[in-house]
This record gives C-alpha cells, structure tokens and sequence, in this order.
C-alpha cells in the first residue's frame, strides 16, 4: 500500500509540473519585428508543380530539365539571406506547336512577406503569430526560348494595328541603365513596376525597330478596313463618303478624296475646301 500510495503521489507531482507552466508561461503575440527577422527558404511549390505536370502532354526533356535545376541553384546562390520572406518556386514546359521550332519553359519563383497576423478576428490556431501573407507582388521570371510577357497582348498596340507583312508591332519597354552589360528594361506588368533582362546571343537583340513609315502604313490599313466595312454596310447606292475610283457620282459632281477620322466617322473633302460628314 505504501508503495502504490508513492507511485501515486509521484504520479500527480509529474501531471502538475506538465499543466501548470502552459497557464502561467502563456505565448506573447508576435511583433512586426520578429516577423521581420523569421528566418525564412526558398521551397518548391508541390502543389502547384503538380497542376503544372498534370497539364502538360508531353515527356520532360532532360537538357531542359537540367537548365531548371541549374537556374534553381543560382536562385539560392544569390538570395543567402531568407530573412522576412518566404519563397516558392515551380517550373513549366510548354508544347511546341506544329509550326514552332523552339521548345519554350521556364522557371517561376513567388516571394511571400512574413507578417504578425493580430490578435482580433483571426483563428485562435494564428492569431499572435507570424505567417507567411497569402498573396504577393514579388515575383521573378526565367523564360527560356521565349520573352514571356514582353510581348504578351498588354505589351503590343493590339492584334488590329499590324505592319503591312502582317508583323505584330509591340511597345519597347524603357530602358533603365545596363546589368553587367546587357540593357536593363523597365517595364509595366499588371500595372506594377518590373524588370527585364534579355540574355541573347551577341548582335541578335530579338526585337527591330518600326519606321515612322511602316507604322503609318499599318495605322492607314486599319483605317482603310474600318472605311470598307462602313461602305459595306451603307449599301453600293449610298451616298455617303467614297472615294474616287468607284461609286456612283453625286449631283454635285461627288467628293474628291476620303478621309477616316479618329472616331470612325468617314469625312468627305468637298472642292469647296471644307469637310463634311458623309450619309449614315
């Protein structure tokens, strides 16, 4: 009896020595200091490499699976200090098309800001504690064989404004001074200030300059389109504004030339010198 009564008292000192520090040793909240100096990595996003990989019918290819991993190693070689943020990175592989004789991939890396998430109105499981934000403006971009969204859709003057051959016309970025000798590019993306370096080949810059010439001849093309669909819908006996190689004339002997004015209205140069909107 006196054995088990040990035993017991034993038993009980042990539970109140785990229990009571966790009502008097309460955590204290966080500080935006402390989320500041979290130590944080640079990790491959699982999840959304999965989605990636699901996507893509194809078999990876190994020289640019190897360029991936070397491109993930100067990642980490140049970011040694992961303090305050965290870093996600994944990597994607793109289809060539029948008519592409490149292979396009690259490599993406997210960087979420850690921060002290307060006290009020959050779950009791993160309340007081640092936490990586959920969403970010940090990114960067490797693209292989590609310039990414320098010429994406935002970055040209539309799929309408065409050089005569047909060429897509973009906006070159501005420049902002050089990188180790390549030109460094000041772009907007999603409306928010970026960075581009182009690493290419010596004397093989990807874009060519567009001659006031050639950029007047593409915005003529558009115009003359607009002016044709306008005609064909007024109709071949229509009185409104059409130039002098067809058309019936009118009374007064008809207008000598056309021209399309910037809010799609034809307008008719009379040989009185004045110009006058044509028919609707």
């Amino acid at each position: 009896m006196a054995r088990f009564a040990i035993g017991s008292s034993n038993m009980i000192l042990a539970m109140a020595l785990i229990f009571a520090p966790g009502r008097t040793l309460a955590q204290a909240p966080c500080t935006d200091e402390q989320a500041r100096q979290k130590q944080g990595r640079l990790q491959p996003d699982s999840h959304e490499q999965s989605q990636l990989s699901a996507r893509a019918h194809m078999t990876p290819d190994p020289v640019a699976l190897k360029k991936i991993d070397e491109t993930i190693a100067l990642l980490e070689q140049s970011l040694p200090d992961f303090k305050g943020v965290e870093g996600h990175y994944w990597h994607e592989m793109f289809d060539p098309s029948p008519a592409s004789h490149t292979f396009r991939y690259e490599v993406t890396a997210a960087f979420f800001d850690y921060f002290c998430v307060p006290m009020k109105n959050y779950p009791p499981g993160v309340a007081g504690k640092v936490q990586p934000a959920d969403e970010t403006g940090t990114w960067i971009y490797f693209s292989f064989n590609s310039l990414g969204w320098l010429v994406n859709e935002k970055a040209s003057l539309g799929k309408e404004l065409r050089t005569v051959g047909g060429e897509t016309i973009f906006l070159l970025p501005k420049e902002n001074g050089e990188w180790k000798g390549h030109r460094l590019f000041a772009p907007l993306h999603n409306g928010q200030k970026a960075e581009a370096i182009l690493l290419t080949a010596p004397n093989h810059f990807p874009f060519k300059p567009l001659s006031r010439e050639e950029f007047l001849q593409a915005r003529e093309k558009v115009a003359l389109n607009h002016l044709n669909e306008a005609r064909a819908k007024l109709g071949p006996n229509s009185t409104a504004c059409r130039d002098d190689t067809g058309g019936a004339a009118e009374p007064s002997g008809g207008p000598r030339l056309v021209r399309y004015a910037a809010t799609g209205q034809a307008l008719c140069e009379r040989s009185r010198g004045r110009f006058a909107p044509g028919d609707r």
